[in-house]
């Protein structure tokens, strides 16, 4: 038994949701943080995959094929197995000679967020954020703050996702826009730059480098809730939501991960 891991494992600050019943196991993240030659586990075997360089992130499409975000600004699929597959949106299924391969940024893709539409949301160490499109190619959105150049003055370092498909990108400030990428308000939060973030129902959950949580919420973004405030706590480098699930409601906890 491999437990809740084997089902859900937030890595790198990212979600990537691991099946069981496919049979695939968590990767080797301390070789795919150092790039270069990396291996996939399953159950199996071990399958040696040659990256061009270090992995930034890594989050699950909605076909079920893991993606992978890079210092040099591309995003790679593969199989959970290893095998590289089409960025496509409806299909994770092994290609030929193909890498599965998109240039989306010119600096590290710090973020990827798949879209509720099929697509796959990703941001980089500038501040931008481009569109990959449903059929695995990169799209002529960019998003924009009002008056900026791109969504955000420094690097992203983490995204979120509604129900609703509303996107939440954060750096020291929060934006939110719409599921078509218009901006639709900035927020300041006076807790000092934002290091992970988690969206669960109608809620999100944003956590910072001074220990802070706040709690959003999704259709107003009106902060409802301020966690761990007494300046106590170190910087919250990861949220994860684990759901627990019956016929008759839900239970839902928020996992932190404190440095």
């Amino acid at each position: 038994m491999y437990g809740l891991l084997d089902d859900l494992q937030y890595l790198i600050g990212s979600a990537l949701p691991f099946n069981s019943a496919s049979g695939s196991r968590p990767w080797d993240m301390a070789a795919l943080s150092r790039g270069r030659e990396v291996e996939a586990k399953n159950e199996y075997k071990w399958r040696p995959l040659v990256l061009r360089s270090s992995v930034r992130c890594i989050a699950m499409s909605r076909s079920g094929a893991v993606l992978t975000g890079h210092d040099d600004g591309t995003v790679c699929a593969f199989t959970p197995s290893g095998t590289p597959c089409s960025l496509a949106s409806d299909e994770a299924s092994p290609i030929g000679g193909g890498s599965g391969t998109v240039k989306m940024h010119n600096t590290a893709v710090t973020c990827l967020v798949p879209s509720l539409g099929g697509g796959v949301w990703t941001m980089s160490a500038a501040g931008s954020v481009r569109f990959i499109t449903p059929g695995g190619y990169r799209s002529d959105l960019e998003l924009k703050a009002p008056g900026k150049k791109r969504a955000h003055n420094s690097a992203i370092a983490a995204a979120a996702l509604t129900p609703e498909g509303t996107l939440w990108t954060a750096a020291v400030i929060l934006r939110v826009w719409t599921s078509g990428g218009e901006w639709r308000q900035s927020l300041q939060t006076h807790a000092g730059k934002v290091l992970s973030m988690v969206a669960i129902d109608a809620r999100v959950w944003v956590g910072h480098q001074d220990g802070r949580v706040l709690v959003f919420d999704a259709f107003t973004a009106v902060c409802i809730a301020k966690l761990q405030d007494d300046g106590r706590h170190s910087a919250v480098l990861s949220l994860c939501a684990v759901g627990e699930c019956t016929e008759s409601c839900t239970q839902i906890r928020v996992q932190l991960t404190l440095d």
